[in-house]
Order: structure tokens, then sequence, then C-alpha cells
């Protein structure tokens, strides 16, 4: 709406909000919007999975995933999941990364310590 000309109490009147609220939704559309163009692949990862790493010390990149998870037993990681390992997975496998010491967590027996 902002690039259309709206004003900001017209925005706030639209989504019944305050002029303050419809400031901050713009500014946080718009650094989704840029974190999503940037091309980085890093931010095709949910945000659950992209906090839970980066909040045990993961580097956000598919070869700093790969050394991540060889060096901690994914199961352990706070927040982190089967619903978010197998998203890692998919996107280890769509980067050309591959990490053979944690299989597809729907495998039978793939999880077994």
């Amino acid at each position: 709406m902002r690039r259309r000309g709206s004003k900001l109490s017209d925005i706030s009147k639209e989504f019944s909000v305050t002029r303050q609220r419809a400031s901050q939704l713009i500014e946080l559309g718009t650094l989704v919007e840029n974190e999503i163009l940037s091309g980085d692949p890093w931010f095709e990862l949910t945000a659950r999975t992209r906090n839970s790493l980066i909040n045990n010390g993961c580097e956000p990149t598919p070869s700093g995933v790969v050394t991540f998870l060889a060096a901690n037993d994914w199961k352990r990681i706070v927040n982190y999941g089967v619903k978010c390992h197998a998203e890692l997975q998919a996107w280890l496998e769509r980067h050309k990364e591959s990490s053979d010491e944690h299989p597809d967590p729907a495998e039978p027996g793939a999880c077994v310590e």
C-alpha cells in the first residue's frame, strides 16, 4: 500500500491499527522482502530452523550446517526436531551438500543412537 502512495494514516485505518504499528509492519515487511530477494539460500529455511541453528552456534551456510550437524547430535539441538531436520535435509540436497552422518529421519532405523 505504501508503494501505491498511501499515507500511514490510510494504512492504519485499513488494518485498524495505530500509525506507529502500521509503520512497524511496513518496516518488518520490507526487511522480510529484502531477505527473500537477496538470493541467500539461508533465507529459504523457515525462521524456526534458522533460529534454532544460529542460537546453537551454527554458521549460516550449507557447509557450516554440514559441519555443525557432524559435530552435534541433531536430536539434542534446542527447538529443532524431526520437521526441522527433514526441511534441512531437503535444503542441503538442493544446495548440493550432504550430511551422510545424519540420514533422513523418516527412514526406519535412521535415528538409532
